[in-house]
């Protein structure tokens, strides 16, 4: 038996697998991305509150759950977006070793830049199409000799590029392998075919792409659904009356009707921290069964309303059985989540994320406890 079966195994034993399941990653283990060199998380919940120190991996988690439960080496460019780190412009691209340019947009995800030694991501699930593993390698083992920057002597243009291979198995050991490979016509992306439904919230977005939220509000309203979200936005935000689809410059976005205003507004226009809860909870609605990842989820939000986020993304994940994680550097945004908490202790989890001895780990602490620190007043953060 496979260490990785062992672990799907063992889940089961431990319960983690129930007669009825709610679809949700139950445990996580990171081997050499990012900042994590070993890391193991047990007991993950249907809504999971990342912490911690800037630098200690909080965004890293999320981004080893968007790969993992992915389906294409595109997510690892989108993830470079996200953080502001873009390819290189076409002049410098053309000036630089097509082997030292391929290298450079993938060994940032290596722990320590070791892009000798294969990424493992794994996923132990509630359901067998949450428990999955994805190894990131290069196809041929080979010594990488990489430059600190672009263009160096250690690279030459006659050097070939090796393909980068994303493998994911799932829990009984079947394997879907994707590429990364350079080409004359630039970088290809291969895809497979299986994945768990993902929606991933950079700390920086705010609307989200307006065609998508359209699409997923429309959804919801064919469904006959859309009430319930708009009733509690009009609940919350009274100068919201309403929430529909008009076309803008010909592009279907989010409008909203504003008390006393005689016209509709974008919903962006009305309020940046309005628009992210909205995109946030129509990315849950839209993504049964999934997992939906929130980096920085104050921002934007005013204080007051915090309690209200906390509830509401409760009340969606259990309508629509999904799952979410999301990071925090807001001692009130997490102190406000204490009653939807002690209310509901089996759905959370915090993950405090460190350094210890200039390692990254992450510890995972029940609903229960997060209650009680919140309670008295302890710093969780």
């Amino acid at each position: 038996m496979t260490r990785f079966a062992k672990a799907f195994y063992h889940a089961y034993s431990r319960g983690a697998l129930s007669p009825t399941p709610r679809p949700m990653v139950t445990s996580l283990h990171i081997l050499n991305f990012r900042c994590f060199r070993d890391v193991e998380m047990h007991g993950l919940k249907r809504v999971n509150i990342l912490v911690g120190d800037n630098g200690t991996g909080k965004t890293s988690l999320l981004e080893a759950l968007f790969l993992a439960a992915g389906a294409s080496p595109e997510l690892a460019l989108r993830l470079r977006a996200f953080r502001g780190l873009v390819a290189a412009p076409a002049p410098v691209i053309q000036s630089v070793a097509p082997r030292t340019f391929f290298e450079t947009l993938w060994r940032d995800l290596f722990y320590s830049f070791e892009q000798n030694t294969p990424i493992n991501i794994q996923l132990v699930g509630s359901v067998p199409s949450h428990t999955r593993m994805l190894t990131i390698s290069y196809r041929t083992a080979r010594e990488l000799v990489l430059p600190l920057g672009l263009g160096g002597a250690e690279v030459t243009e006659s050097e070939p590029t090796v393909p980068l291979v994303f493998e994911w198995k799932d829990q009984a050991g079947k394997s879907d392998v994707a590429e990364a490979k350079m080409t004359t016509g630039g970088v290809q992306l291969g895809t497979v075919p299986n994945a768990i439904m993902t929606s991933f919230h950079a700390a920086s977005m705010f609307e989200g792409n307006p065609f998508e939220n359209a699409n997923r509000f429309s959804q919801l309203s064919r469904e006959k659904k859309q009430t319930p979200l708009v009733g509690a936005i009009r609940k919350e935000f009274p100068m919201i009356e309403d929430i529909s689809v008009e076309s803008d410059l010909g592009v279907p976005s989010l409008y909203a009707s504003v008390r006393s205003l005689p016209q509709k507004l974008p919903l962006g226009a009305v309020s940046a921290g309005v628009s992210r809860i909205i995109n946030v909870l129509l990315a849950v609605a839209n993504c049964p069964g999934g997992i939906v990842m929130v980096d920085e989820v104050e921002n934007g939000v005013y204080f007051r309303h915090f309690p209200w986020v906390w509830s509401m993304l409760l009340d969606f994940c259990r309508e629509y059985n999904a799952q979410v994680f999301v990071t925090s550097h807001n001692q009130q945004c997490i102190s406000s989540a204490l009653q939807t908490v002690k209310a509901n202790e089996d759905d959370f989890a915090l993950v405090r994320s460190e350094r210890r001895n200039g390692q990254a780990t992450a510890r995972v602490m029940t609903g229960h406890l997060l209650a009680s620190a919140i309670q008295e007043e302890i710093e969780v953060r």
